[in-house]
């Protein structure tokens, strides 16, 4: 169901079909849980091979660190203070390259934020989603004022979603 167009799974999950497929072969990080961050949002994409979401990702990630696992350090002369303090400063120069790995480690331990990469992270994702509570937020979206492109987008979801229902199937 990955290499079906449109595929079902990014349909399901509400992700473009090239994000997917760079989580499922372990080029890209997801977010799968925000825990108390601020600054990622669930089944965000972490991707620093492409410039465009490169610099979405490292704002997101430069923000998480900053402003929320150095303000919860208490010694800002422990390991995993310097450590930050590095990151900061490879985040903010897109020429340096950037461990996403390191990174999503000290962010889950003071936020609690879960990441992951893989077919298993998409699993999980999967295993998350109330098929009936997407698709009355899904209906409830279709009535307010969206693009074309977007109505589309959200239809195809609820065709996929609706066939889980009808089918009795969980979307895992």
């Amino acid at each position: 169901m990955l290499k079906v167009a449109p595929s079902r799974i990014a349909a399901v999950l509400d992700l473009k079909t090239k994000e997917l497929e760079e989580v499922v072969y372990f080029v890209s990080y997801i977010v799968l849980e925000t825990g108390d961050s601020q600054y990622l949002t669930a089944k965000q994409v972490l991707d620093l091979e492409n410039s465009k979401s490169s610099s979405k990702t490292r704002e997101a990630l430069l923000n998480t660190i900053r402003e929320e696992v150095l303000a919860k350090i208490e010694d800002l002369e422990s390991r995993d203070a310097r450590k930050a303090q590095r990151m900061i400063l490879e985040l903010e120069d897109p020429m340096i390259p950037f461990s996403i790995d390191e990174a999503s480690g000290l962010i889950a331990k003071y936020t609690k934020a879960k990441f992951g990469i893989g077919a298993a992270a998409i699993e999980y994702l999967l295993q998350k989603i109330n098929v009936d509570d997407e698709i009355k937020t899904l209906k409830a979206n279709l009535k307010t004022n969206h693009s074309a492109t977007d109505q589309t987008k959200m239809m195809k979801r609820l065709e996929v979603l609706d066939a889980f229902k009808r089918s009795n199937a969980k979307p895992e």
